[in-house]
């Protein structure tokens, strides 16, 4: 391929892109009214169990799988690469033989506090909690409750670092 070449498919996955971003956002006027920062086109799976706060910001490569509800309070940024899911396999009655269409699916809700960052590539399980003015450190997958105000939480799971204020 050429440079000329090169630079016109460039200049039209640039075009193309910012076009499907119109778009997204011209079919998605309820992120109008909550004054959300969209960055990129997420993913988000039933719209209608998310409740988004004012002044959230949602960037490239968002993926919010919303069957089991999501909740995200007031100014909130989701990172990139942020997957928030709320279904899962019931465990408690996986049959390895049993075929994938008779398997059971749980759900469970999700919910992120006020002020929290959730930064780059954090995985969020379902029935996952995070408490208000909380970041969780790049990479970190959220299990269970994250319940302190104001703290730093990293790793796999992700634990409690220290206080932030």
């Amino acid at each position: 391929m050429n440079m000329k070449t090169s630079r016109i498919s460039s200049i039209l996955y640039k075009v193309i892109y910012k076009i499907k971003r119109l778009l997204w956002l011209f079919f998605h006027p309820y992120l109008w009214k909550m004054d959300a920062q969209i960055n990129g086109i997420p993913v988000i799976q039933i719209p209608d169990k998310l409740v988004i706060g004012k002044h959230v910001s949602i960037n490239e490569r968002v993926f919010i799988q919303a069957k089991g509800g999501v909740s995200i309070g007031n100014n909130v940024t989701l990172s990139y690469g942020t997957t928030i899911l709320t279904e899962g396999l019931d465990t408690m009655h996986y049959q390895v033989e049993c075929k994938n269409q008779h398997r059971k699916h749980v759900y469970n809700s999700v919910r992120i506090g006020d002020g929290t960052w959730i930064a780059a590539n954090v995985i969020i399980l379902p029935g996952a909690s995070v408490a208000k003015g909380c970041i969780v450190a790049a990479g970190s997958v959220v299990k269970g409750n994250l319940d302190k105000d104001n703290a730093l939480y990293g790793g796999v799971p992700a634990t409690f670092i220290r206080d932030l204020v």
